[in-house]
């Protein structure tokens, strides 16, 4: 049986598994090297190309002659046999690792997902890539480390998805987390309503990516959302055709619907702020510690603005006592890759081999010791 010494020895192969856009490096890495859309495209002429399907960067440049399958949907896997060629691409193509079973894996997860995908992620990792030991953590704790807090709210804003949860002394309070099913992409698709409700973009998946951009570099939260309406400048981009598209009021009314989720067709969520507030509320005499370190991260935190916004709406809503201690932190670093860096700190820490699962542990006691102690799920 492997020694701790043995398992110590090893550096991780960290995957950070989001629905748009997968991240992987070794952990000894500050940024990953990998970092590309999470989808597999297959040929729509079979005749004139040479492989059966495309990953990552083999993608480009030929997106319209692919049909392009998403396997994460919403932050679970929905396609277990594309997942793992994603896999087998990162391990061999874009890491260049010659041998999976030399490393330790880290995968993250968000949270509340089904805890038999926890063990489907493992038994892949060991039975079809022979790795020594695994570690599956949750996108929404690894982010927290990555801002090096360790009691706060961690508010991880992804592409498909939102994960909110209280952490105290470095671990999750139990059930005061939510998630809620709608992240990035749904703003995206808001975005391209509003242009085509004012007659200025047709919709189609070619014009989703401009769309994107345009979301990127274009849009930001409004601190007040009507008085702001009023003096909005405009912005000027420039489509591929070389057309210019003239961006005003949606600037602001796509990120509004972070705080007004009715806004994309979600009637029965509550505003961001709202969620924050109640699972703090529940947190008994952590509240104060926990209003003070309120985390943002994710790619869906990375408009200007929305830190000011998320502060000005908590302190409207929480009693006196608390509102000169709400504090919303801006990512450290790159919001992309926030559970990667935590992953890469929690990894060099002397207690982390401790929490891996060993493929002698698998094999002994079977697929359900993945989740032992998980602090999300709950028998």
């Amino acid at each position: 049986m492997e020694s701790d010494e043995d398992c110590e020895r090893r550096h991780a192969i960290i995957i950070d598994n989001g629905s748009c856009f997968i991240k992987a490096g070794l952990s000894t890495e500050e940024t990953p090297k990998s970092h590309f859309r999470t989808c597999i495209g297959y040929p729509k002429n079979s005749e004139i190309y040479y492989k059966d399907y495309y990953i990552g960067n083999k993608l480009k440049g030929q997106m319209n002659a692919l049909s392009l399958h998403y396997p994460i949907k919403e932050g679970s896997i929905q396609n277990w046999d594309e997942m793992e060629k994603i896999w087998n691409y990162i391990f061999y193509e874009e890491l260049c690792v010659d041998d999976p079973s030399e490393y330790n894996i880290v995968l993250t997860q968000p949270i509340m997902n089904k805890k038999e995908e926890k063990e489907k992620m493992a038994q892949i990792m060991f039975e079809s890539f022979n790795i020594p030991a695994i570690y599956i953590g949750y996108s929404v704790d690894l982010s927290f480390y990555s801002m090096g807090k360790f009691t706060g709210l961690s508010v991880d804003l992804g592409g498909e998805s939102t994960q909110i949860s209280a952490i105290f002394d470095g671990y999750p309070i139990p059930f005061q987390f939510e998630r809620l099913y709608y992240g990035g992409n749904k703003i995206t698709d808001y975005l391209f309503e509003l242009f085509n409700y004012n007659s200025k973009m047709f919709y189609n998946d070619k014009n989703k990516y401009c769309v994107e951009d345009i979301k990127e570099k274009a849009c930001y939260v409004s601190l007040d959302y009507e008085e702001e309406l009023k003096y909005l400048e405009f912005y000027e981009y420039t489509l591929p055709d070389n057309t210019n598209l003239i961006i005003k009021e949606e600037r602001i009314k796509a990120t509004e619907a972070i705080f007004q989720p009715l806004l994309i067709g979600k009637d029965k969520e509550m505003g961001l702020h709202y969620i924050c507030n109640k699972i703090i509320e529940k947190c008994g005499d952590k509240k104060n510690d926990i209003y003070n370190c309120i985390c943002l991260s994710g790619g869906n935190s990375l408009f200007k603005g929305l830190s000011e916004r998320l502060t000005k709406e908590i302190k409207a809503i929480v009693s006196d006592y608390y509102k000169e201690n709400v504090r919303v932190n801006n990512p450290y670093g790159d919001a992309r890759f926030s559970a990667f860096i935590g992953a890469t700190i929690l990894s060099e820490m002397k207690t982390f081999n401790e929490i891996f699962t060993t493929k002698e542990m698998y094999e002994e006691y079977g697929s359900s010791i993945i989740y032992k102690k998980d602090p999300y799920i709950f028998k």
